[in-house]
């Protein structure tokens, strides 16, 4: 990301495809993030196991410039999308919490031990400047 700051900045759209049919990552997240509307390929979150907004699923490169255009067309509509995109993003995605509690609760269910939840870190790195952001 750091060699695509400019780039990265003076962009409003991605589109998300996965390598295999169906693998999901944490890709679109990460694009919401920084400001990009992710689409999504029709092959990538067949079963929208994500929950983003349908608009963002395309159905092929017709349908993926037409909802561009569309959105350029009227930037209200593109402010709330990226609102409700980002409304999606829980604090415990960006701290670490959720994937530690979930590692670390479920070892514990499997040993027979208590775990107690931890909160998730407070210092994020940006990775457009190599720096630590509160």
């Amino acid at each position: 990301m750091l060699d695509l700051g400019k780039e990265v900045s003076e962009a409003k759209y991605t589109l998300v495809y996965s390598q295999a049919p169906g693998f999901v990552t944490c890709k679109p997240w990460e694009m919401i993030t920084i400001g990009l509307l992710p689409f999504i390929h029709p092959e990538y979150d067949c079963y929208h196991l994500l929950d983003l907004p349908e608009y963002l699923y395309v159905k092929d490169e017709k349908d993926f410039l037409n909802k561009i255009e569309e959105l350029e067309a009227n930037p209200q509509k593109y402010k709330d999308l990226m609102e409700e995109c980002f409304n999606k993003i829980k604090p415990e995605y960006l701290d670490g919490s959720l994937i530690i509690n979930g590692i670390f609760g479920n070892i514990a269910k499997d040993l027979g031990f208590t775990y107690e939840p931890q909160p998730g870190v407070k210092s994020i790195f940006n990775r457009f400047s190599k720096e630590f952001v509160q």
